[in-house]
């Protein structure tokens, strides 16, 4: 059996209106086209038309006057000194303000005396009026400045909302879109500052980075998140996706993810999130082989290791693990203070000693052991208030040459005395 398949061609044929295509490019034009020119009229100007020639140099036809400037389009002015706008309502408001750049719909609307701005984008710095030096780009950048000087906005909506904040440079989609006021503020990152009212000084590099800060000042925020949860504090410097908390102030945040590694606020330095308060806490210098100074610091001071060299300029206790500093006390009285603790306090006055624990001087745990080298009497005796637990309960005594006695505080202002008493 035979079969025979017979194709029909079908050829359509039709007109692009107010389309020429010719080597292969697309020219819009309402009128015809010539072998080797195009001719688009419909400008302003009755007859006005443009000629587009093989070279592609444009040159104004015979059928009317053309545009031979911006002046001449409809949505176009170089009203002013150095002015030029391109866009529905562009400029429309102008009074005498000069060298203004605005391309776009109703960007520098009412703008009257304003100088040197340059608007890009619908709606870019649509109410601005005598704000100078602004620099808008994207669609309602700045569309709310008034009187604003000296701000850049870089992206959909930043400094949307800012009406008189000076010096603010904005980039990324909304970075600062919330500001009025503030001045002096840097965010680089989508939504960068965003929630940033009147706060100053600020400086955001990173998504959301300082994102919900609202009145702080002088905080600074590198990375992704860093500091987006801080709405009225100041004086941070955050590093990394740490978010902070709402009022916190005068610290500094070097984080790992969202864990802070290093901290400095006011209560002291933080690592890994151990305290190593300068002012009261311990501080350990050294490792387990050899570590020789630790110089000029105030608190309690302990070198965990044998290699001990030197140890100068320390205000406050010293704790050497493996040794005890030795004091020794020639007067007949002495009342503990901070220095003694930890120590080996040896009395060497033939007749009689006494050593009075004071009040609300101590940390719990801390030990001071007393030894009568010659002979003669070691009395430990308690100040109002403090209570000694011994033999004699109140006031202890050591009798025989190199007798020796230990008081350790168990409680608050409770010590214990244990030894040849």
């Amino acid at each position: 059996m035979k079969i025979t398949i017979t194709l029909i061609a079908v050829v359509l044929s039709f007109t692009l209106n107010a389309q020429i295509i010719q080597d292969q490019k697309i020219i819009y034009s309402n009128t015809q086209t010539f072998q080797d020119s195009v001719k688009m009229s419909g400008l302003s100007g009755s007859g006005t038309s443009l000629i587009i020639d093989e070279n592609g140099v444009i040159s104004k036809g015979s059928g009317g006057s053309g545009a031979t400037s911006i002046n001449d389009l409809s949505d176009g002015t170089t009203f002013g000194t150095q002015n030029v706008g391109l866009g529905s309502s562009t400029l429309s408001s102008l009074t005498s303000g000069g060298s203004n750049s605005a391309l776009g719909y109703q960007t520098l609307q009412k703008n009257t005396t304003g100088d040197e701005n340059t608007a890009l984008g619908t709606g870019a710095l649509y109410n601005n009026t005598t704000g100078a030096e602004n620099t808008a780009l994207g669609a309602w950048s700045l569309f709310n400045n008034t009187t604003g000087s000296y701000n850049t906005a870089s992206g959909y909506k930043t400094l949307e909302k800012n009406t008189t904040g000076n010096d603010n440079t904005a980039s990324g989609i909304q970075a600062l879109y919330f500001n009025t006021t503030g001045q002096r503020n840097t965010a680089s990152g989508a939504y960068a500052l965003e929630r940033n009212t009147t706060g100053i000084s600020n400086t955001a590099l990173g998504d959301v980075a300082l994102r919900f800060n609202e009145t702080g000042n002088y905080n600074i925020g590198i990375g992704a998140g860093a500091g987006d949860a801080i709405t009225t504090g100041s004086n941070n410097t955050i590093i990394g996706d740490y978010p902070g908390t709402a009022s916190m102030s005068n610290t500094l945040v070097i984080a790992a993810g969202s864990a802070d590694r290093l901290k400095v606020d006011a209560n002291g330095l933080y690592i890994n999130g151990v305290s190593f308060n300068l002012n009261s806490a311990e501080i350990f210098l050294g490792n387990s082989s050899n570590q020789s100074v630790a110089t000029a610091v105030t608190g309690e001071v302990t070198i965990s290791n044998t290699g001990v060299t030197e140890v100068t300029g320390i205000d406050g206790n010293i704790s050497i693990q493996g040794f005890k500093p030795i004091i020794t006390q020639t007067g007949q009285t002495r009342t503990l203070s901070e220095g003694d603790e930890g120590s080996l306090i040896i009395a060497t006055d033939g007749t009689a000693t006494t050593v009075t624990i004071p009040l609300n001087i101590f940390t719990l745990g801390t030990e001071i052991e007393l030894l009568r080298k010659t002979v003669g009497t070691l009395i430990i005796s308690a100040a109002s208030g403090v209570t000694l637990n011994g033999a004699s309960q109140g006031s202890e005594s050591v009798t025989a040459q190199w007798g020796s006695v230990t008081i350790k505080l168990i409680g608050t202002n409770e010590w214990w005395a244990v030894g040849g008493i």
